[in-house]
């Protein structure tokens, strides 16, 4: 058995998605006869991580999960590009793997280059890449292989419009507050715990406080404090993946202000509208997708809107239905490749 470094190991996040996307990464490599032995947590230098020192000339290969971090010049970007030189140094093949990449420097742009291979999961960053002469691969968001499990309940009827929180809070707070006031069902990306079957004593801890301090939804659309919502957003946690993607499946309409709650309508064939963040990764994902009119304006999610307006149509649920069996396989080759560094 091959050994591996995860670097930005996102589920410490408490997300839906990041969750998704690092399960995806252990088992994908686990399949394929590597083992992940040590994972650094996101937003944290692996030159602080005293286990990774420890591991980094001993193992086959390190993997940087690019996810949502490298764009805009940011410190903790530079983190997971600077990994790849220390393990050159080592002799150790580094991989870059489903990673936005937008408006960083020069300085981080030559850093690419210590990479053994890089993959992005968006066509726009692939643009970047192909713009400043870095060769990179294109594999969608890794989400996408949740479309290879999930199976939706024929049976069951969509009903009703859901709407999802926000990494910027007070966007989560008028998210919310929609929801109450147009009849809407809040379904926050976000949860109590990390890694289905692998909690810590601390995480532990954290999953029964959410679910001990629970407090009745509030039916007041005015006055929710920034502490008054993180309160009130436990009553709406849905504690596992394939709850929060039950929940979608069953919505006939999806506002979504998260990108993997995005990805999610897509393994779910759920309508949505979506508004931009921080980053081109909505964009780039839309674009691929050829569903760049999913995209409004944030004044949407705060007005009454059909749900029905909406749906998707014959031509949207075919390029959907497409891009998901085409990344299930971009993604496969991409692990395929990153193995094919050290068999």
């Amino acid at each position: 058995m091959k050994t591996a470094i995860l670097i930005n190991d996102t589920t410490y996040d408490f997300h839906h998605g990041c969750e998704a996307v690092v399960k995806g990464i252990k088992n994908s490599f686990l399949k394929r006869g590597v083992k992940i032995v040590h994972a650094c947590p996101v937003g944290v230098n692996f030159r602080d991580d005293k286990k990774l020192l420890s591991l980094a000339n001993n193992v086959d290969l390190v993997i940087v999960n690019g996810e949502g971090t490298i764009h805009h010049g940011r410190e903790k970007a530079k983190w997971l590009l600077d990994i790849a030189q220390y393990s050159k140094s080592n002799k150790v093949p580094c991989v870059l793997i489903n990673a936005t990449y937008q408006d960083n420097p020069e300085s981080f742009d030559s850093m690419l280059n210590n990479f053994d291979l890089i993959f992005v999961r968006e066509s726009s960053s692939l643009e970047v890449m192909k713009s400043i002469g870095v060769d990179s691969g294109f594999a969608p968001d890794l989400t996408m292989l949740l479309s290879e499990s999930f199976i939706e309940n024929k049976l069951s009827i969509r009903q009703g419009i859901g709407i999802t929180d926000s990494p910027v809070i007070h966007e989560s707070i008028n998210n919310i507050k929609s929801s109450y006031k147009y009849g809407w069902e809040f379904l926050p990306v976000l949860r109590s715990n990390r890694l289905e079957g692998e909690l810590s004593f601390k995480e532990t801890l954290r999953h029964v406080k959410f679910f001990i301090t629970k407090k009745r939804k509030s039916t007041h659309v005015d006055g929710i404090s920034e502490a008054k919502y993180l309160e009130i957003r436990n009553s709406y946690i849905n504690p596992t993946i394939k709850g929060y993607l039950e929940k979608l499946a069953s919505k006939e309409l999806l506002l979504t202000s998260r990108f993997h709650s995005l990805c999610f309508t897509l393994v779910t064939e759920t309508p949505f509208v979506a508004i931009s963040g921080n980053s081109h990764k909505v964009e780039g994902i839309l674009h691929d997708l050829g569903l760049t009119n999913r995209l409004v304006q944030a004044k949407i999610f705060s007005e009454n809107i059909n749900a029905a307006d909406y749906s998707f149509t014959p031509d949207e649920l075919n390029s959907i239905r497409e891009y998901k069996k085409d990344a299930v396989k971009k993604i496969n080759d991409m692990f395929d490749s990153c193995v094919a560094l050290i068999k």
